[in-house]
């Protein structure tokens, strides 16, 4: 095998190498930037979750209701004012959930 035949060989190896060094890091940092994003969205998912709930419970009280004034023979509706609304609780919260929400306007 002459010189030249080495150095070929020698250089191939190292740009395996290389190219499975330069692989394996771009995987551990694409590793953690999906680890980073999984967990940013775990606040994100528990909100969804506790808002399905309540809608859920506003349906199903909703659903409730229909059936009591149906029973009734009532075809009005009458709220209790002293409940709140869902709705008015997240108009209330809409800041904490959308910043941007607020009603003020930025100065540019």
């Amino acid at each position: 095998m002459t010189t030249l035949q080495k150095i070929l060989i020698t250089l191939a190896i190292a740009g395996l190498a290389g190219a499975g060094i330069y692989a394996a890091r771009k995987a551990i940092q694409l590793r953690t930037q999906v680890q980073t994003r999984q967990q940013s969205l775990a606040p994100l998912l528990a909100q969804i979750q506790q808002l399905q709930k309540e809608r859920d419970e506003v349906t199903s009280r909703l659903a409730a209701a229909s059936l009591l004034r149906l029973a009734n023979g009532k075809s009005e509706w009458r709220f209790d004012e002293r409940k709140p609304l869902p709705c008015n609780d997240l108009k209330r919260r809409a800041p904490e959930i959308n910043p941007s929400a607020s009603g003020e306007m930025r100065k540019t």
